[in-house]
C-alpha cells in the first residue's frame, strides 16, 4: 500500500511540475505588469511571487554591521 501512495505522489508530482513552472511565470508577470511587490498563496503559507525591492537584506546588514563593531581579540 506504501509503496502505491508513493509511486502515485511521485507521479503527481511529475505531471504537476511544469504546471506549476507555468503558473509561477504567469503569476510574476502578472505581479510585474500591475506593480503588485508580494503575492501570497492563501491555501499554503508561502510567498508565490516577490519583487526585488521586498528585499531588504543588504541593508538590514548593513545596519547590523553599523551597530556591532569587532572586537578586539
Amino acid at each position: 500500500m506504501r509503496d502505491a501512495q508513493d509511486e502515485f505522489k511521485r507521479k503527481e508530482t511529475s505531471l504537476m511540475q511544469p504546471v506549476y513552472k507555468d503558473l509561477d511565470a504567469i503569476i510574476t508577470k502578472y505581479a510585474e505588469d500591475h506593480k503588485i511587490d508580494l503575492v501570497l498563496n492563501k491555501n499554503n503559507p508561502g510567498v508565490i511571487h516577490a519583487s526585488a525591492r521586498m528585499d531588504i537584506t543588504a541593508e538590514i546588514l548593513k545596519e547590523f554591521d553599523g551597530s556591532h563593531k569587532p572586537k578586539d581579540k
